[in-house]
This record gives C-alpha cells, structure tokens and sequence, in this order.
C-alpha cells in the first residue's frame, strides 16, 4: 500500500487501490475510513507531507512516530532560541509539546 504522512498533522493516510483509511500518530490500531474528497481537510494545510510507496502499516506507523517527534524536537529547538518567550509560556508550551 501506498501512504501520505505529515508528523506536523500527526497523521498518515493509507491508500490500498481504491480503499483509503487514516489514523493518528498513537493510535495506530483504530483506522478510519476515508474519502478522496477528505485529503484537502485531512492534509491540505501540512507543509511536510512525505509519500511512501509500497510499504506495509507499519512502516508508515515507523515514519509518522519519527516525523512526528521531528517536528516536535524542532519546535522545542526554536521555543528555546526564542530569547522573546517567556519562562511561563516555556513551560506550558513544553509540556504541550511532550
């Protein structure tokens, strides 16, 4: 099967032939069924969408968990450069992200 991930959007899109399901960084066990016209709702906004070809659920599961903890590693990164962020905004943002 052929997949859509963004780890911005925590999610991937599975597509089997005509078939397409979706599930959540997490929650990879519950698949929701999925129409082509939901991939603009699901995906249309995520800058960092990766195709994967040929792969099986979970290698995609693999890759949105790395991809996923990527865009969260970045976004600590650049709270913590961020010289204008408050201590408190810090902290509450931090555990958001964890």
């Amino acid at each position: 099967m052929d997949a859509l991930i963004s780890g911005r959007a925590g999610l991937a899109l599975l597509i089997d032939g005509d078939k397409m399901m979706s599930f959540k960084v997490g929650d990879t066990d519950t698949l929701v069924p999925r129409d082509p016209s939901d991939l603009n709702y699901l995906l249309g906004h995520a800058e960092d969408v990766q195709v994967l070809e040929d792969a099986s659920q979970e290698e995609v599961a693999r890759e949105l968990e790395l991809a996923h903890k990527s865009v969260c590693a970045l976004d600590l990164a650049l709270m913590a450069i961020d010289s204008e962020l408050s201590m408190k905004s810090w902290s509450k943002d931090r555990q958001i992200l964890h």
